[in-house]
């Protein structure tokens, strides 16, 4: 079972990691930068709302739940799910033996 201590700083490195992704990709949009590919845009967009998912998963917990079980992805090492088929980390795409 998680702590409401573990569960608080996962939740507050999570949405620092939101932050820092909004800034790239906040830099990446300005003017006299390239354009954006909009693959580029939906990946990253994609990325922080999975992050965003795990923020709202993670504040839903409370001391009586625990956590699902999680893997690391074989590319980029972050926790994800085992089911998942793409890495909200990294953006790959996962074979479901891969993810698990």
């Amino acid at each position: 079972m998680k702590r409401l201590g573990d569960v608080r700083a996962a939740i507050k490195q999570r949405l620092e990691e939101v932050v820092a992704g909004l800034r790239i990709l906040a830099g990446m949009a300005q003017p006299g930068e390239p354009a954006l590919a909009p693959a580029t845009v939906n990946g990253a967009v994609m990325a922080l709302r999975a992050q965003v998912d795990e923020v709202v998963r993670l504040s839903a917990l409370d001391d009586s739940q625990s956590a699902p079980v999680r893997v690391p992805c074989p590319f980029c090492q972050q926790l994800i799910m085992p089911t998942a088929i793409l890495c909200g980390f990294c953006w790959r795409r996962l074979t479901p033996a891969a993810a698990g």
